[in-house]
């Protein structure tokens, strides 16, 4: 520290040793946010009601295109389909149960499966 020159009430002298960033780097992405702007600015005048062919109509347009509402008032609506049922897992009884070979573990784990013996479910 005795090698700089500092007068207590002065800043130090700032030395910038990075080089200066290409001019062309700032004007790239300016020109990138100047196209898509133009672009969703195209596309929102563009844009159309319509629905696009293929797509899922609202409900109020599909119920319009079944006769109407007479009646729609007073008919229930339908109950939504029940979830399927999970898959059974089957579980190898305590005690080894059938296969001759060495008895699950704690967790009902035979000796195939790839998390036997491991203390985790």
């Amino acid at each position: 520290m005795g090698d700089t020159k500092h007068t207590p009430g002065e800043f130090p002298e700032v030395r910038d040793e990075a080089p200066p960033t290409p001019m062309w780097i700032p004007m790239l992405g300016l020109g990138l946010l100047a196209l898509l702007t133009v672009s969703a600015v195209y596309r929102s005048a563009t844009a159309t009601d319509e629905p696009v062919e293929g797509s899922i109509a609202p409900a109020e347009d599909v119920a319009d295109d079944e006769g109407g509402d007479e009646g729609a008032a007073d008919a229930p609506s339908p109950a939504p389909a029940p979830a399927p049922a999970p898959a059974a897992v089957p579980v190898a009884p305590p005690g080894g149960g059938g296969g001759g070979g060495a008895a699950p573990d704690s967790f009902g784990r035979n000796p195939g499966d790839e998390h036997f013996g491991h203390d985790h479910p």
